[in-house]
């Protein structure tokens, strides 16, 4: 074997390429984004796809480290359901997925048995988490949801027809509060994230964003990846929840 090919970090992929006659590898850090509404826009740069950032996800982690080559996927997406069954997961094989929560926006609009809707989203999603672990051993990335809808500034909510989007999103957040704690996954928070961007200037629509919305959800995306370890050369984290013993 070739005296340049050497061992990959743990939580990564490799791939071989041929330069000048030999055979070399590299190191690839390969992502998954289920795409249900708005974060094609917060991951994809306008040459890739993306409606307006000039880096996206990929050219933004090569800022921070250049040695790694990194790929992403965007696939679309009609909620955690779409997981189960028995076909596929993804085509390729990723080391991070980044799931979105704003397709399931629309199970919750009843509103004869909101908890029990809630209840139902949330088994969906721990049995899709574990099947992409147990499956992909990919680390998992959840996107919350924007409570904030421009169109639709509730001020009281007697006499609805259906649940407002605003509440709608505050029952998935804290849902997935209780996911992460079990599970190990990790919250990308865009509701807080967009709230300190400025609320109104960060969104174009629910969970739609704006220029500044979009990068500031990208910082946030890096930040966590930075934070696991696959940036720099440490031990990556594991995801593990109370569930499988990882505490209380």
């Amino acid at each position: 074997m070739d005296g340049n090919i050497g061992a990959v970090r743990p939580g990564f992929s490799r791939e071989f390429a041929y330069s000048g006659g030999s055979m070399s590898s590299e190191q690839v850090l390969k992502f998954v984004v289920k795409d249900a509404e708005g974060l094609r826009d917060v991951v994809l740069s306008k040459a890739d796809g993306g409606q307006y950032l000039e880096k996206g996800l990929k050219e933004s982690l090569s800022e921070v480290s250049a040695d790694t080559v990194y790929e992403v996927v965007v696939e679309d997406f009609s909620g955690v359901s779409s997981l189960l069954g028995g076909g596929e997961i993804t085509a390729g094989s990723p080391d991070i997925v980044i799931l979105s929560l704003a397709a399931e926006m629309e199970r919750l609009k009843g509103l004869d048995n909101p908890d029990d809707d809630v209840a139902a989203v949330r088994a969906d999603l721990v049995a899709a988490i574990r099947r992409i672990k147990e499956e992909l051993g990919a680390h998992i990335l959840v996107t919350n949801v924007s409570t904030l809808d421009p169109s639709n500034p509730v001020f009281t909510y007697h006499g609805v027809e259906e649940q407002p989007w605003t509440l709608r999103g505050h029952r998935l957040n804290l849902m997935l509060i209780g996911v992460s704690h079990d599970e190990g996954i990790s919250i990308v928070d865009v509701d807080r994230k967009i709230a300190e961007a400025g609320g109104d200037r960060a969104v174009v629509g629910a969970a739609r964003y704006s220029e500044v919305g979009c990068q500031t959800i990208l910082e946030e995306i890096v930040r966590i990846v930075e934070d696991y370890g696959f940036l720099d050369d440490r031990p990556i984290m594991e995801q593990v929840g109370a569930a499988a013993g990882g505490g209380s």
